[in-house]
């Protein structure tokens, strides 16, 4: 592929990256005693990119159906830039620098896309939910997300840890009115149950059904679709709230409470977590905390940029890597002063 529009940029593609090799399902199987234990996806770098398309909520359904066997493959929201093998490639949103200084291109590029997935997970169910997915499904749709979804067809998928582990474990997907971008999907939804992680542009959307040895899968019917009183949802994105000014003149304690000494990979951690409207605030808080690292020679500056920068995309803050540098080199630089 060379020139060009990025592959998959359509808003109704829906790509699917395939492994090389590993597995992109759980397997469950029972012990010794009789308790189920599993075995966790597998990782992978290299990965196949294609498209399918979607049109309409049978579209989705039938998708998802075809899915659920092919254990190697996942979907991601993001489309391939130009110039990209997708016979072969990574899931890269922006230049990466691995730990021995190896520079690797962006990959991929985020686009807005006319459907969404929430997993909902854990919230509280009673047993046997998945035997009704459907009016299950729906009743959960009118407690726990946003009025613009009640009444809307959708697409439901038992995730792998359903009726293996208590509460909820499902995928909803939806069709949109329009294309959205997935941070603004999620200002949308406010503080509704759903893991961010599915808006994610380069995240990994598990879609097989998961590997049962020994046991019967407890889930009879993993993917089910039901109609109701329209195709699609229309959301009201709220603004983007301003970033929080950040006060050069008081320390920040990112880690405080903890017992335990503090790390590189604890002030990631920290970064990776934290909640929106605040993620800008703590990697400033957490470079400047992570200076005492680098004076104190358990880290490089290398190491932080690579480990706080890497955990800032994770949180889902959307700024350019130059961007994400300067905040931490302010960090840095305010420990040194």
């Amino acid at each position: 592929m060379s020139g060009g529009a990025p592959m998959g940029a359509d808003p109704l593609d829906f790509p699917v990256v395939t492994t090389l090799g590993p597995n992109l399902c759980k397997t469950f199987w029972p012990d010794e005693s009789g308790a189920i234990t599993w075995k966790n996806y597998d990782n992978a770098r290299a990965i196949r990119y294609g498209v399918y398309r979607i049109t309409s909520l049978h579209d989705f359904w039938c998708l998802q159906v075809s899915l659920q066997r092919h254990r190697r493959s996942a979907h991601v929201r993001a489309a391939l830039r130009p110039g990209v093998d997708p016979r072969r490639t990574e899931r890269l949103l922006h230049r990466h620098v691995d730990r021995d200084g190896v520079v690797r291109e962006p990959t991929m590029v985020d686009v807005p896309r006319s459907y969404v997935l929430f997993d909902l997970d854990g919230v509280p169910a009673p047993i046997g939910w998945h035997r009704h997915l459907i009016d299950f499904s729906r009743d959960l749709v009118s407690q726990v997300l946003p009025r613009a979804f009640h009444g809307a067809g959708f697409v439901v998928v038992a995730s792998a840890s359903a009726a293996i582990k208590p509460g909820t474990w499902l995928r909803l997907g939806f069709l949109l009115d329009r294309p959205l971008f997935g941070h603004e999907i999620e200002r949308a939804v406010g503080d509704a149950p759903i893991d961010p992680s599915t808006l994610r542009a380069v995240q990994l959307v598990y879609t097989a059904a998961p590997i049962f040895r020994g046991m019967e899968d407890p889930v009879t019917e993993r993917v089910a679709y039901g109609w109701f009183d329209r195709d699609v949802v229309s959301l009201e994105i709220p603004p983007e709230a301003p970033k929080p000014r950040i006060d050069l003149n008081v320390r920040p304690d990112p880690t405080r409470g903890a017992s335990h000494s503090l790390t590189l990979d604890r002030l990631a951690d920290a970064v990776a977590s934290a909640p929106e409207g605040s993620r800008h605030r703590k990697l400033f808080g957490c470079a400047w905390r992570a200076g005492d690292l680098v004076a104190s020679g358990q880290a490089s500056a290398h190491q932080v940029f690579h480990s706080l920068g890497q955990a800032a995309v994770q949180a889902g803050i959307t700024d350019p890597p130059n961007e994400l540098a300067r905040i931490i080199k302010s960090g840095l630089e305010r420990a040194a002063a």
